[in-house]
């Protein structure tokens, strides 16, 4: 069965537990003398959007429960759901698909896939798998959203995307696979993002000038 697969280079895994003990003692916002911006920098901008030369290959850690900084700090955005409108519409040659319902900017967060945790072998129409590769192990996450799921599973591929899908942890080990949109996206147009980098399990139709042809 195929399936999207999010695949990054990561440092050692095992490291993150000890990072979801570190909170900090912001007032407010925080700063760049956070404890928690001091241990991988910060993934947002001020107005919450993913910052233009951020480092794929380190991971993205929300501040979270134990912090005393508010619920308008610019380090949780995860946490707080989107804004974003969106409606699920039928596509022609790919059942149906996601469309903006209002101008994007970009950076934004778009929404998480949601669904339940799954064995990494379990297939179905609605798995999403997360591999993060360390230079010893790499760790896989799987998620299902086929009974539990949200708006998120009818993201079609694109060969030429504008969401890309990024792993967020918010006061868990267990990262959360978040989209945001890489570049600016006009008002009814679709959603896509790349499932995979290097396959040609199945024929394309995103109808792109970049087209594959396959993915």
């Amino acid at each position: 069965m195929y399936c999207p697969i999010m695949e990054s280079l990561v440092d050692d895994i095992e490291e993150y537990e000890l990072d979801l003990e570190i909170s900090c003692t912001c007032i407010g916002s925080c700063g760049r003398d956070c404890e928690c911006y001091n241990r991988y920098g910060f993934a947002y901008s001020e107005t919450g959007k993913i910052i233009e030369n951020f480092n794929d290959t380190k991971p993205i850690f929300e501040c979270n429960n134990n912090c005393s900084c508010t619920v308008e700090c610019y380090n949780r955005v995860v946490q707080k759901g989107s804004k974003c409108k969106i409606s699920i519409r039928k596509t022609i040659n790919k059942g149906l698909g996601v469309f903006a319902e209002e101008n994007i900017e970009k950076g934004e967060f778009i929404g998480i896939y949601a669904g339940v945790i799954v064995d990494n072998n379990c297939e179905g129409p609605y798995v999403f798998l997360i591999r993060e590769n360390t230079p010893l192990k790499t760790y896989t996450t799987a998620f299902d959203a086929q009974y539990s799921g949200n708006f998120s599973r009818f993201i079609n591929h694109g060969c030429n995307p504008n969401l890309q899908a990024l792993a967020i942890r918010v006061n868990h080990i267990i990262p959360t696979v978040a989209f945001f949109s890489i570049k600016p996206i006009a008002k009814g147009k679709e959603l896509t993002f790349e499932y995979r980098k290097y396959s040609n399990e199945q024929q394309c139709f995103c109808g792109s000038k970049k087209c594959k042809g396959t993915f």
